[in-house]
């Protein structure tokens, strides 16, 4: 087979989207088509051998870069120059792996290497056995993008089972010719690190496996469909990420299943393990890139966990279908909600640990509910429109100064897609805005969120002016600047945070280059915005919970402070267990712990587990089903126990101590609790007589007696001395 070496000049905005250039020598043609404008450091080019009925596919790139080309032997190893066409890659060299006529190759990482970018499967050979392996205690460092399985027919695969993979952006099933390329990664053991964007699965097949090891990847998604051109010629096109063991860390952004069309699957299972800010489940919206719906599914079992410290949304969008199905395992979210697609969670088994409940109702079929989670007391709120603050931005109309490209238009910035980006030309005082509200109303706002683009080059992306605007879009109601320095610039796919000092209501927020950036040139490009109003999270409507007889609600106590969790919502139907823990001592009688709130109540509990109080106090369970609180009774305490744990001792003497002398009631405690024991709602010296009085009593001890006029005498002068290096420590400690 013969080769042609080619050069591709990027940076080519005459070639639209869908161009396709041809040139003939001979028998062979010649294609070279743009088909799907990325921001990737390369475009595919083509070449079609009319004679050899074969396809072969190298990869353009700036004059500046070197290609290299694999031609080794299957599993032997990437160290060796003579196993490359182009020399042995470096951070400057773009590698292409790609299958032979009849066999695949797949070379071995053996040492430390690096490489611009990693192309694997990108052309359209029918062929397994294409990929890398990645088995040693050794790194590869990728200043770019790695892809995997970019064209049809292909089969491409990374396999890793130690060392390090470090890249900007990671693809699996990427594909620019509108087929079904397939890429996977299965990860056993060692660190992926993706400082930008893993997608599983765009526009073709993905899959990624994780029995062990470490991810650390600021952005993912899994199931991308953003041309749309697969719903209709390929509608099992999707993909599938699979966490059996190890830990995947997402960043501080959203991670997404089934996007713009896309089928996405993401199964938590075994001891896998996945931290990230959010989950969106379904994402798509009409006039961005397709209409058609997406399919999205999260199955959580065994011992799996997800960690989220945001919110998990399911069906995001219209016409979107999320399922999350929770037989096992432990999902840990802030607000759990539902978009207006179709969104189902079946919850039959494990540990749902949750802060709030928005859109939906929820149905507890077998697993234990706790509020807010172990060790955080919380007010858990089933409601219509509470939890997260919505995204103002998001699917609103926007504009800009120019466009350097029609691949990259002004609605980017608020489709919700941190893969693409928006992006003008080349001129001063270049700008972006966005309209809120579509008419001449205004909006609170009070925090703005801008993503920078994913691929670097965010140098450019400074010295720029953040408004908020009137309805009239020339009124600037408030505006700062960011990024006036180089130590500022923001890395791949970070997220500017901004808090607006004092709320404003506004129509437009608007971001605009002054002048020129601090490299000197007039781009304007991120990826998203995304603007809130953090007030509005009072829900209009409370939604409903409903809990089986073969389910736990998990309520946590705090009677130190007098604290405790509380669930709200419009039905409660109850079955099953109730399993109160405290998380401190104290127990008074007479504390009162409000843990149920309710509009229509149906049902009790079969079951209910209590903390086992001290001495003769004891709960009242009278009023759970009337007004859902939890009260303690009991006999008169012992005069001087002021931390109820049936027994005056120094531990009480204490707690009179740091209240001595005070007339102010503190708000988690009774007044007993602070030592005023005779009272008078003041802490003197006369409770310290009533303590030193019944020094050492307990419940268990008979025949509680004063002690005798010498004993009291120096049993009071023992709990002035505790007053006193009480007064001494805490002068020392003010200082």
């Amino acid at each position: 087979m013969s080769r042609i070496v080619c050069s591709w000049v990027r940076g080519m905005s005459t070639f639209e989207k869908g161009v396709t250039v041809f040139a003939g020598h001979g028998d062979e043609l010649f294609c070279c088509s743009k088909e799907k404008p990325m921001f990737r450091s390369m475009y595919l080019l083509v070449i079609a051998f009319a004679a050899g009925l074969a396809l072969a596919s190298l990869v353009g790139i700036a004059s500046a870069q070197t290609t290299t080309l694999w031609s080794g032997a299957i599993s032997s190893h990437w160290s060796e120059p003579t196993n490359w066409e182009g020399g042995l890659p470096n951070d400057t060299t773009d590698v292409i792996i790609n299958p032979g006529f009849t066999v695949g190759n797949d070379p071995v990482l053996n040492a430390n290497g690096s490489a611009l970018s990693v192309a694997i499967g990108v052309n359209g050979l029918e062929s397994e056995g294409i990929g890398l392996t990645i088995a040693s205690d050794v790194t590869l460092a990728v200043v770019g993008n790695v892809y995997v399985g970019e064209a049809t027919g292909t089969t491409s695969t990374i396999t890793q089972s130690n060392g390090t993979l470090s890249c900007v952006e990671l693809w699996l099933g990427s594909t620019v010719f509108e087929a079904t390329g397939a890429g996977a990664y299965n990860l056993s053991g060692g660190t992926l690190d993706v400082t930008g964007q893993m997608v599983v699965g765009e526009q073709g097949f993905g899959t990624f496996t994780q029995t062990g090891g470490v991810v650390n990847a600021n952005v993912f998604y899994v199931g991308d469909n953003y041309i749309g051109k697969l719903v209709s010629a390929y509608p099992g096109a999707g993909a599938t990420m699979s966490i059996s063991g190890g830990v995947f860390n997402g960043g501080p952004y959203h991670g997404i299943i089934g996007t713009w069309g896309g089928n996405g699957t993401l199964n938590v299972n075994g001891t896998g393990v996945v931290n990230t800010n959010a989950l969106e489940m379904g994402l798509s919206y009409e006039g961005f890139g397709n209409t058609a719906g997406s399919d999205s599914a999260i199955n959580l079992s065994d011992d799996g966990q997800i960690n989220l410290a945001g919110h998990l949304r399911l069906a995001a969008n219209e016409a979107t279908t999320g399922v999350l199905t929770q037989t096992g395992g432990t999902l840990t979210v802030g607000t759990l909600m539902k978009g207006p697609g179709t969104g189902t969670y079946n919850l039959t088994g494990g540990t749902l640990n949750v802060s709030a409940v928005a859109d939906m109702d929820l149905a507890n079929n077998g697993a234990t509910l706790n509020v807010g989670g172990p060790g955080a007391i919380e007010t858990l709120v089933f409601g219509d429109a509470g939890g997260d603050p919505v995204n103002m931005a998001l699917g609103k109309t926007a504009t800009q100064s120019s466009y350097y490209t029609s691949a990259w238009p002004s609605s980017n910035g608020v489709d919700g897609n941190y893969a693409n980006m928006i992006h003008t030309l080349n001129e001063a005082n270049s700008w972006w805005r966005v309209d809120l509200t579509g008419d001449a109303t205004t909006v609170p706002i009070n925090d703005i969120l801008i993503a920078a683009r994913s691929d670097g080059y965010n140098q450019h992306f400074s010295n720029f002016f953040v408004r908020v605007l009137d309805d009239d879009g020339v009124t600037v109601l408030w505006q700062d600047k960011f990024i006036t320095d180089t130590s500022e610039y923001l890395d791949a796919a970070e997220v500017l945070s901004i808090s607006v000092p004092e709320a404003v209501e506004g129509r437009y927020v608007e971001v605009q280059i002054d002048g020129m950036n601090l490299v000197g040139t007039g781009y304007l490009f991120f990826a998203e915005m995304e603007v809130y109003d953090s007030s509005a999270l009072t829900p209009s409507a409370y939604t409903d919970y409903m809990q089986s007889s073969s389910s736990t609600l998990g309520i946590e106590l705090d009677p130190t402070n007098a604290l405790c969790d509380s669930l709200a919502a419009g039905a409660i139907t109850l079955a099953g267990t109730l399993d109160v823990t405290a998380l401190s001592e104290g127990f008074a009688s007479g504390q009162i712990f409000d843990i149920l709130d309710w509009e229509t109540l149906i049902g009790t509990f079969a079951t209910v587990n209590l903390p086992v109080l001290p001495g003769s106090l004891s709960w009242d369970q009278s009023n759970l089903y009337v007004d859902g609180t939890l009260s303690i009774i009991g006999g008169d305490p012992i005069p001087g126990d002021a931390t109820g744990d049936n027994m005056v001792d120094e531990a009480d003497a204490k707690r009179l101590a740091q209240y001595w002398g005070t007339d102010t009631k503190d708000p988690g405690l009774t007044w007993w609790q602070m030592g005023d024991f005779d009272g008078n709602n003041v802490v003197d010296a006369r409770d310290a007589a009533i303590l030193a009085a019944h020094w050492g009593l307990s419940g268990a001890t008979e025949a509680a007696g004063v002690p005798e006029p010498g004993s009291l005498a120096m049993l009071l002068a023992g709990v002035v001395g505790l007053l006193a290096r009480r007064r001494r420590a805490c002068r020392h400690g003010g200082r």
